[in-house]
């Protein structure tokens, strides 16, 4: 059966799964959806019995890089209690330096506090930012209130269990 309206043979099982032997192109959108708690999911697998994993790529290919270009997105949406749909976390690539042989790159996560949508956490060139996308230390934490940035502690049954408490302004 051919299901993708190409000339290649698709084969569908009886119980509607499309099993292939090779590539499937598709030229648009895919929408996968479920009324079922916990579906749909989308499983990958590799059989190969070696040391090599599955690979899940997104491929920005452009006819000119440019530095900041996104190469890369995840969004996972829910409700809120008004039944609205919101963009809830927002993972996404960006290649910050795109000169050849000294490239640069950054992994940000992206959620939301008060309403807001907020770059909470980024991984820039071996980097790591907390409320700071142009990390230039291994962790750089930044708060833009007069508050505590940063607390190390025990959660032991000790009365006194902060360690290492930061504080700025």
């Amino acid at each position: 059966i051919d299901v993708d309206g190409t000339a290649n043979l698709d084969v569908v099982d009886i119980d509607g799964a499309v099993d292939m032997a090779s590539t499937l192109a598709v030229a648009g959108d895919v929408t996968i959806s479920s009324a079922t708690s916990t579906k749909p999911h989308l499983t990958i697998t590799n059989t190969n019995a070696d040391a090599n994993s599955p690979q899940f790529i997104f491929k920005k290919d452009s006819s000119s890089p440019a530095d900041d270009d996104e190469v890369g997105r995840i969004y996972m949406y829910g409700d809120d209690d008004a039944g609205n749909p919101f963009e809830a976390v927002l993972i996404r690539g960006i290649t910050t330096d795109v000169s050849n042989g000294s490239e640069d790159s950054r992994l940000e996560f992206l959620t939301y506090k008060a309403g807001t949508q907020t770059s909470t956490l980024a991984l820039n060139s071996g980097n790591v930012g907390i409320n700071n996308t142009s990390p230039t230390y291994r962790l750089d934490v930044k708060e833009s209130a007069e508050s505590h940035v940063a607390r190390l502690w025990n959660d032991g049954d000790d009365q006194n269990r902060d360690v290492l408490l930061l504080q700025g302004g």
